[in-house]
């Protein structure tokens, strides 16, 4: 009885369950649709798909040790409450490392130089347009499981975790490619800026 009396407590556990695999979620689908549109073509059929997966799974160390130190960096800022807008500016600045890894075969220190090269000049309108993807895509998950609650009020915890979890995945390969066109807009820049700054 008190499990049905508390719908917004319920979705605040689900939504915090669905947050803790966003990242490693947000990386790997990242990851596969940058090396989809590596060769121009944004089309996704299913052997395309499962040849982006395999790609992934083939570089799953160099995304490792490429993500995992400054994630973890992030988590512990985070924690420590003064440390957030540090773990804010380290978010945006790492934003590209999936597609850094895939599509200019870099890892490690190397991809993570590469990603704040990017970033460096950047980094407002980066955090702007990558909020508003990420947090679009969230608040979307969010509310599906706020309208299941409240409209089916006997569904169990699990279930409304599964649906939003369901929800933001299916959602996220259109925030990679949107996030996918931003690195391409970045490098595309930088070369531009590199080539007048080699003319002149």
């Amino acid at each position: 009885m008190t499990d049905q009396a508390t719908p917004g407590n319920r979705i605040l556990v689900s939504s915090w369950v669905v947050t803790s695999f966003w990242p490693l979620t947000v990386l790997l689908v990242s990851a596969s649709v940058a090396h989809l549109m590596d060769d121009g073509r944004s089309q996704a059929t299913p052997g395309r798909s499962w040849t982006a997966i395999r790609a992934v799974g083939r570089r799953w160390r160099q995304l490792a040790s490429t993500y995992l130190p400054p994630a973890l960096l992030i988590v512990v800022l985070s924690w420590t409450g003064i440390g957030l807008p540090i773990a804010a500016w380290l978010a945006v600045r790492y934003q590209f490392l999936g597609q850094i890894v895939m599509r200019e075969d870099l890892s490690g220190t190397a991809a993570r130089k590469r990603a704040g090269a990017l970033v460096r000049h950047r980094w407002w309108h980066t955090a702007l347009v990558a909020l508003i993807v990420w947090a679009g895509i969230n608040a979307i998950g969010v509310l599906l499981g706020l309208v299941l609650l409240i409209s089916f009020t006997s569904l169990p915890l699990w279930t409304i975790t599964v649906i939003v979890l369901v929800t933001q995945v299916a959602l996220t390969p259109l925030g990679a490619i949107a996030l996918t066109l931003l690195y391409g807009d970045a490098a595309a820049q930088q070369e531009e800026e590199r080539l007048a700054a080699g003319i002149a």
